[in-house]
């Protein structure tokens, strides 16, 4: 019996899996399989970038110009503050509707942008993957040609080591 409880012991340390980090399941679920080693090292040396430099993550779809209704809506608004006696309750009005047009032109790649760059603000360059940083701003890694490319949550990508 006691030889018996050796040998499964030792069959146990042989057959031990190779224990994967939380950071390299979530790269796994990313990568959609197995990703080679250097694989890790290149998507930590990107999101190291970003955390040295969070102004990089930029917005891809960003439009300078604000739609012609609050163009409007801002002129009539700033006339009506400058024009005294001051209607409160019109001033009030149209600041309102103001904001709500303003937040409504505010695509979910704006939003994601400024979450990304205050995600990466403040933290310091890892040493190795964290699975949370990798789960609050990646939204798929492909490896093509010894290139990796990854795809941030506000549809930036980011390729081996340049931005795009």
């Amino acid at each position: 019996m006691e030889s018996n409880d050796r040998v499964q012991v030792r069959r146990q340390e042989r057959t031990t899996p190779c224990k994967k980090s939380p950071a390299q399941k979530e790269l796994r679920k990313l990568c959609g399989g197995s990703p080679p080693a250097w694989v890790e090292r290149q998507v930590l040396g990107l999101l190291n970038r970003l955390i040295q430099h969070p102004e990089r993550i930029t917005c891809p779809v960003l439009e300078d110009e604000p739609p012609p209704e609050v163009k409007k809506l801002r002129r009539g608004l700033d006339e009506l503050l400058h024009r005294p006696p001051v209607d409160e309750a019109q001033a009030r009005d149209l600041a309102f509707r103001l904001a709500t047009l303003q937040l409504n032109a505010i695509g979910p790649e704006e939003y994601e942008t400024l979450r990304l760059r205050r995600l990466f603000q403040n933290r310091r360059p890892m040493m190795e993957l964290e699975q949370e940083l990798l789960h609050e701003s990646v939204r798929r890694i492909a490896v093509s040609n010894g290139t990796v490319t990854v795809l941030l949550k506000n549809n930036q990508t980011l390729e081996g080591g340049n931005y795009t």
